[in-house]
């Protein structure tokens, strides 16, 4: 009875798990990254709901949502590292990652300035500096573009044209065949 390609990698030792740790890991920053940004625009991920929320309500929310986008696109640079094959492409991601600290620093400091105390009625608020945090969301904007560029370059996100060409593939797959010996 011929072994199926599972069993042959099994007893080869020779796993792929790319595909399951693209959607797993790499799609599941990016499909967060993309909802925390619309967080941090906007206060809320669906239309409409930020209509809800008071000021300092949706500004918290616009906090958070910056913080967890920074926090899935920290994630998703130090996920990616291994799957980056070109030196240059190495380079600019591991460029990011002080970058990224940077700002978190600035975040961090735009949060501890937007929280105000009315002391006359004893309520603690929060009040975004718009101008700066519309920088910090820039510069995040910024990064995840680079990010995915870069994960984009070798192959993470999307398939090169000769992983989807029948005739290459089936070059591959012969040449694999006639190495075996």
């Amino acid at each position: 009875m011929a072994k199926s390609s599972t069993q042959e990698a099994s007893d080869t030792g020779n796993w792929n798990v790319a595909g399951v740790f693209s959607l797993d890991v790499i799609m599941y920053h990016i499909y967060y990254i993309d909802r925390c940004e619309l967080a941090a625009e906007f206060g809320s991920i669906e239309p409409g709901q930020s209509g809800f929320m008071n000021d300092s309500e949706k500004a918290i929310a616009r906090l958070e949502g910056a913080e967890m986008m920074l926090k899935h696109l920290s994630m998703l640079v130090s996920s990616s590292r291994f799957g980056v094959k070109k030196a240059a492409d190495k380079t600019r991601l591991e460029a990011l990652t002080p970058r990224i600290k940077k700002v978190k620093i600035i975040l961090s400091l735009i949060k501890s300035g937007s929280e105000k105390m009315n002391h006359k009625e004893n309520i603690r608020y929060y009040d975004i500096d718009e101008e700066s945090f519309e920088k910090c969301l820039e510069a995040l904007i910024k990064l995840k573009e680079e990010t995915y560029d870069i994960i984009n370059n070798s192959d993470m996100l999307y398939t090169s044209p000769d992983e989807t060409d029948p005739g290459k593939l089936k070059e591959m797959y012969m040449a694999k065949l006639t190495s075996r010996g």
